[in-house]
């Protein structure tokens, strides 16, 4: 037996430029934002309970000692930035399926594209959370082999369209499995 390596020419390779990425639904935007909202309101919560409550004790002991108020000032600002990053995240968002894999595309300063094949595709599950559900959202989950979290999800899809692409993942699975 003869060990080959051969060089590929990656020009004539496709393009994955060349792919119409879909964008998940624009409401996707807004469930970003009121799940950032909510997660800087209860660290704010919990930060303002600590002064009220431990700090208020301590007046001047300590790293923090009296200066709580920029503690909080700083959870503000962080809870601003994060909240105008995750809602521009959320707009770049989007997907591609192709014949042997699923595409997605995400990030807003630091770019990510994930690609997973078919065959490397476990099982698949469409998920709804309860903010998901007030505006009639899903999330599509997919798993592969050696894992128990979800390799790739798919947010902000309608559920009609989510439970479209997790029936043609998972004929393509089969499809893979009989070859």
């Amino acid at each position: 037996m003869i060990f080959e390596n051969q060089q590929i020419n990656t020009d004539s390779l496709p393009k994955v430029s060349d792919l119409i990425f879909l964008k998940v639904e624009p409401k996707y935007v807004t469930v970003s934002m009121i799940a950032s909202i909510v997660f800087w309101g209860f660290l704010f919560l919990a930060a303002f309970i600590l002064k009220l409550y431990v700090f208020e004790e301590r007046k001047g002991e300590g790293i923090i000692g009296g200066n709580f108020e920029y503690v909080l000032i700083l959870i503000g600002a962080l809870a601003i930035i994060s909240t105008y990053l995750s809602i521009q995240g959320a707009k770049v968002k989007s997907y591609a399926l192709r014949q042997n894999d699923i595409l997605f595309r995400t990030g807003y300063i630091w770019y990510k594209e994930i690609a997973v094949p078919f065959n490397r595709i476990q099982h698949s599950e469409v998920v709804q959370g309860p903010i998901d559900r007030l505006f009639d959202l899903s999330t599509l989950k997919i798993y592969t082999a050696g894992g128990s979290q979800s390799d790739l999800k798919i947010p902000g899809l309608k559920p009609q369209k989510a439970n479209q692409l997790k029936e043609i993942v998972t004929l393509k699975v089969g499809q893979n499995e009989e070859e």
